[in-house]
Parts: C-alpha cells; structure tokens; sequence
C-alpha cells in the first residue's frame, strides 16, 4: 500500500504492535476566590487550603499544571510568593512567582506552567503561599491539571 493514498510517495505501512495504554487527556480546575492573607515565611496552606487538583488518568503520566493567584503585600519590598506542592512533596522555590506591589490596587494576577514529568495516577497537586517579609494577601486563586 502507498504510503501517500493515489501514489504521491514511496514505502508501505504494515500492521505494528501496540502495548495499550489509557491515554486520559481531560483537565481538572478548581478555583478559590476567597481572600486571605498569611505572614508565613516558608510555603503553607491559607485558611482555605490549595486549590489542589488530584489527576487520575489510570496511569503514570505527565502533568501539565498552571496555577496562578492575585496577590500583594502590605509593605513595599516584600514579596507574596505562590509555588504548587506537587503529589505531596516541598513547594519548590525555583517553581515560585513572585510580587512585590502593596497595596490592594497595585494587586496583579501571576500565573506559572510546569511539567511535573512521570506522576502517579491520583496525584494531587496544590498551590502554597508565603511571604518574604511582613503580610501576604492572595485571592482569585487557580490550578490547572492536565495529564499528558
């Protein structure tokens, strides 16, 4: 059989074999509106933890997730810092965002995309929050999973 239908190119395609695997490529998104604040300097929940995703594709995959927050800090030259706990590990630093504006108006919305590579089918993945100093305050908070 051409490889082109009506001849416009050379070589076949012959019968190959599989090994099946679920393919699960449906997102999950949870929101949080709420705000609130914390003055933590090392990664933690809010009073209204995540928003967490839990991805269940039936296999190990990849995870593409983005999570993203408005957020500000009462005092110029802290920073609100959001970063995502994946499958229950750390928050990592070098995953964070990062905004150093303090006041409500100066409020922006930052978002951040990973691939979290090889996770477990039901892993869940949540967005944690700290400050580098003084008070941060989040709110419109988002993820996004993706197995890919």
């Amino acid at each position: 059989m051409p490889l082109y239908p009506g001849g416009g190119g050379s070589g076949s395609i012959s019968d190959q074999s599989i090994t099946g695997r679920m393919v699960h490529l449906g997102a999950s998104a949870v929101a949080v509106a709420t705000l609130e604040t914390t003055t933590s300097t090392s990664f933690t929940n809010l009073a209204t933890s995540g928003p967490a995703v839990t991805l269940s594709p039936g296999v190990t995959q990849d995870h593409l997730l983005t999570w993203s927050s408005q957020n500000y800090t009462d005092t110029g030259g802290a920073y609100a810092i959001t970063s995502v706990a994946i499958a229950g590990a750390a928050a990592a630093e070098e995953d964070a965002t990062y905004n150093r504006n303090y006041n409500v108006t100066g409020a922006q919305g930052w978002s951040r995309t990973k691939l979290a590579a090889a996770q477990s089918s039901g892993a869940t993945h949540t967005v944690k929050y700290r400050v580098s100093a003084n008070t941060g305050t989040f709110q419109n908070r988002e993820i996004i999973g993706i197995p890919v």
